[in-house]
């Protein structure tokens, strides 16, 4: 289950880099605008799918020091994905001659933003739950013990 997990995790990390590789490529023509907004929601479903398996993945590891390392890999991902909706946006924003005076890049970025925030706090959450687990089973062993 667990290396189902991680399969699935990797696959979706896989199809979110092609997407974000496809956009960045498609960003010097101002003509793109349209692809780059369906590529956007196509990176959106993968993001999601990723955050769904990384959280499931995380829920399995019982190392924790695998764990540290998990959440730092999530932690550096994050980052690069939150600066690349960021980046698109601002692009999408400034080469689109459908928007309207500013609304759209604002309800962009905001929800981009709840939706990153969100997924954030899902994984420290299911990590929090794990260590938490982990503890009590220590704690339970040390009871044994004695």
């Amino acid at each position: 289950m667990k290396e189902e997990n991680k399969t699935q995790r990797a696959n979706a990390l896989r199809r979110m880099t092609a997407i974000m590789n496809e956009t960045n490529a498609l960003l010097g023509e101002r003509t793109n605008v349209a692809k780059v907004k369906a590529l956007l929601d196509i990176h959106h479903g993968y993001e999601a799918e990723y955050h769904t398996a990384h959280s499931a993945y995380m829920a399995l590891v019982d190392e924790p020091g695998q764990l540290e390392k998990q959440r730092n890999k999530y932690s550096q991902r994050y980052k690069e994905t939150a600066e690349f909706l960021q980046r698109t946006s601002k692009w999408v924003f400034d080469n689109d001659d459908l928007r309207s005076e500013g609304s759209s890049h604002a309800t962009v970025s905001s929800r981009t933003k709840q939706r990153m925030r969100k997924a954030k706090l899902e994984v420290e959450r299911d990590m929090l739950a794990k260590k938490l687990q982990l503890q009590n089973q220590q704690l339970h062993n040390q009871l044994e013990e004695l």
